[in-house]
């Protein structure tokens, strides 16, 4: 806990996913999957509950035995890098899928597709270079 006695990093089970409301969260790391896109889903609602944009990271393995027994629906929404991961979700709760302007703000494969050209535009940002190698330059020209 920092000084301020705000939570910098916050290290724990499922429980926190299960009402449990954190201020000021906007990064989660999910370290593997549940089995279910419910659970999941309540684990992700742990962030951006201050309507500000939040990034999820999802570390997990590809073991067959694990993914054999996650909800298809949720195997879909981490390995399909093809499909709008909103979409997944929403398709899965069979609610409709409202797009959001800009794409970078929606998920990480609206974000490759984003061309809106603002500065904030993180298709212009240098971690996205061709060469992640040579990143001597703030923003790299697309």
């Amino acid at each position: 806990m920092a000084e301020n006695g705000k939570i910098r990093i916050l290290i724990c089970t499922n429980s926190a996913g299960m009402g449990v409301n954190f201020h000021n969260v906007h990064n989660i790391i999910h370290y593997g999957l549940p089995r279910e896109m419910d659970i999941f889903v309540q684990q992700m609602g742990r962030a951006g509950r201050d309507e500000e944009y939040s990034k999820q990271l999802i570390l997990y393995k590809m073991h067959k035995g694990h993914l054999s027994r996650v909800e298809g629906d949720l195997v879909k929404l981490v390995k399909d890098d093809a499909t709008c991961r909103r979409k997944t979700l929403c398709d899965s709760y069979v609610t409709v899928h409202e797009p959001v302007i800009p794409k970078h703000k929606y998920c990480d494969v609206c974000e490759k597709q984003c061309d809106c050209g603002e500065e904030s535009c993180p298709n212009i940002h240098r971690a996205l270079a061709a060469d992640p190698n040579n990143m001597e330059d703030e923003t790299v020209e697309r």
